[in-house]
């Protein structure tokens, strides 16, 4: 189901009924996030919903390419986003553990193919430190306790400096956003390493 055009102008959350003007959702009201706003191109039900299960927990990863392109196509056409500009796509890294098990990081998948559609570098520069329980069965104040200080810089002789995000619009990628808590501390990461000139997330989809 796509995106319909009444949503949250920071979380992406979408409404029923008509609007004058951009709205902030009374979720978005009460907190405050590290990321100026979200952008997702369907909703997670019915079809997609399916192709991020098969992709996520079957290895079906052919279906990085639509899914990728859905990310690509968010990106793309929300006009708050200009492109070409200096822009870098980042993914949501996945914890070592959860690595072994799935045998990728779907995130760095959809990321290297929106990348590629829309000409943007990918700069894989977090790494997941702590092995958080799944965020499915959780509510929204337990999945920001859950992730507090889950993220951090990605170090190595070949890592590529965190400066280069400096100055840069820095956008996020995963495949399904939910409360925004992932992408929160993502981003709270990121803006201990560097200087964005701001941090958008990027979803296939908008649970």
């Amino acid at each position: 189901m796509a995106m319909p055009p009444e949503r949250c102008r920071i979380c992406g959350e979408p409404y029923c009924g008509q609007f004058d003007q951009p709205f902030q959702c009374a979720s978005c009201r009460d907190r405050s996030f590290a990321f100026d706003f979200a952008v997702s191109r369907y909703r997670n039900a019915g079809l997609v919903r399916d192709m991020v299960h098969r992709l996520k927990y079957q290895q079906q990863r052919w279906l990085r390419d639509p899914l990728g392109r859905m990310v690509a196509a968010a990106i793309s056409e929300d006009p708050r986003i200009e492109l070409p500009g200096k822009a870098v796509l980042v993914p949501v890294p996945a914890h070592r553990i959860r690595l072994r098990e799935r045998g990728f990081n779907q995130a760095r998948e959809l990321a290297l193919v929106a990348g590629k559609e829309l000409a943007i570098p990918v700069f894989d520069c977090l790494v997941r430190l702590l092995p958080t329980p799944r965020q499915t069965r959780l509510n929204r104040s337990q999945r920001l306790a859950n992730l507090e200080g889950a993220f951090g810089p990605r170090r190595g002789f070949f890592c590529p400096s965190p400066t280069r995000l400096n100055d840069c619009t820095v956008i996020l990628v995963d495949d399904v956003l939910t409360t925004g808590a992932t992408t929160h501390h993502a981003a709270l990461a990121i803006l201990q390493l560097a200087q964005p000139k701001s941090i958008i997330v990027a979803t296939a989809t908008r649970a």
